[in-house]
């Protein structure tokens, strides 16, 4: 029984006084407390749809006719409109749910055939539900289409019932106006009513969450170098307080500085910038399992680093790397196919890739268990290494 008690008594004084070295650093808490959120709020400000420069109007042309390019054109010629083509409706609605855009339109395939043969065609209008812009999207991609679709509809029956060619009757039209309307507008929410925010900060937030939890764990890695320069490694050794006690508190006290670090980005996420987290149950297995990452390779840092600063030299530009080819500094759709195949060695992608699917498509905890089981893979392979060199670093 008393030997439990020594056992436990050491195990909390370990772990307490692990905390107390990390959170003196002032440096460290600036890099905890302060930095997660000075780059969420200029990261997401920047690529705001608020941040002006005109309507960014994202298209996808799945028709490529004669009528499309013209619609098309008719819309750049439009003042205050930027047109961002994208491939498919996918990528379209991606951009929509990560800021890229203010609205999309979809100018469906078979568009050119169906006006052609007098036909009624419909394009799409694309928006999330809390867009500022949507009803002055609306009103200039209907106007534009409505005047596109005037000309369209006017040439037509100037080249069937007058019988000239279709570049005459161009010409023509000029004068005539009040034709029949050819494409009519259909208007769509993407997602649906259930998302209630799509902002740039949904995107960041995650971002900066995986960034920094990762990075200062490799930062306070420092900490094991100075335990093993000062001696107390070894005055722990003469203590009653056994090697596995020992081992268990030190990743006991960065696990429970992972969390917080990732709490406190959370937290205020929600509460400054109204970041839409997810699923709790799926954001917490992320947090958990990213935090086990973490841990393990700032433990490895700390015990393979000669020097503190080492850790930081080498420990920051890597975990920036990873970070950036993970998909947390811009979306990972973005970035060439082979590109995107390497980034899944890295734990950043992953983690990445759960956050998105659960902010942006709803997913949950069932839906993102094969991220966090890679994860969880990454994490026992950097802790069995780590353990064993802190197992030596305590007793070298």
């Amino acid at each position: 029984m008393s030997g439990g008690t020594t056992a436990t008594g050491g195990f909390g004084a370990i772990v307490g006084n692990e905390l107390r070295r990390i959170t003196r650093d002032r440096t460290g808490m600036f890099f905890i407390l302060v930095l997660p959120f000075l780059i969420i709020a200029v990261v997401g400000s920047v690529i705001s749809p608020s941040g002006g420069g005109g309507i960014r109007l994202g298209v996808a042309d799945l028709d490529d006719s004669s009528t499309s390019s013209e619609l098309l054109e008719r819309l750049g010629d439009t003042h205050g409109v930027r047109i961002v083509t994208v491939p498919d409706r996918v990528e379209l609605e991606k951009g929509l749910r990560l800021a890229r855009f203010d609205a999309g339109l979809v100018l469906p395939a078979g568009l050119g055939d169906r006006v052609a043969g007098g036909e009624r065609g419909e394009v799409s209008i694309v928006v999330t539900p809390t867009s500022t812009t949507a009803l002055t999207v609306q009103s200039v991609v209907g106007g534009a289409l409505a005047a596109a679709n005037n000309e369209l509809s006017a040439t037509r029956f100037v080249v069937t019932e007058v019988g000239v060619p279709d570049a005459e009757a161009r010409v023509a039209v000029d004068a005539a106006t009040d034709q029949l309307t050819a494409v009519g507008v259909d208007q769509r929410r993407v997602g649906g009513d259930s998302i209630t925010i799509t902002s740039a900060f949904d995107f960041t937030a995650p971002g900066q969450l995986i960034l920094f939890m990762f990075i200062n764990s490799l930062a306070v890695g420092a900490a094991l170098v100075e335990m093993r320069k000062l001696g107390v490694a070894r005055r722990m050794l003469a203590s009653p307080t056994s090697l596995s006690t020992q081992v268990a508190a030190v990743l006991t006290s960065r696990m429970v500085f992972v969390l917080a670090q990732a709490g406190i980005i959370v937290g205020f996420g929600l509460l400054l910038f109204g970041v839409d987290w997810g699923d709790p149950a799926g954001a917490l297995a992320v947090i958990v399992s990213f935090g086990l990452v973490s841990v393990g390779a700032g433990i490895l840092a700390g015990t393979l680093a000669r020097t503190p600063d080492q850790t930081t030299a080498v420990g920051v530009p890597l975990a920036i790397g990873m970070a950036m080819l993970g998909g947390c500094a811009w979306p990972s759709f973005l970035m060439p196919e082979w590109m995107q195949t390497v980034a899944k060695i890295t734990p950043h992608a992953w983690a990445m890739e759960a956050w998105t699917e659960m902010i942006f498509e709803e997913a949950t905890l069932v839906d993102v268990l094969p991220q966090v089981a890679v994860l969880l893979g990454f994490a026992a392979v950097l802790l069995t290494v780590s353990v064993r060199r802190l197992r030596h670093t305590l007793t070298s």
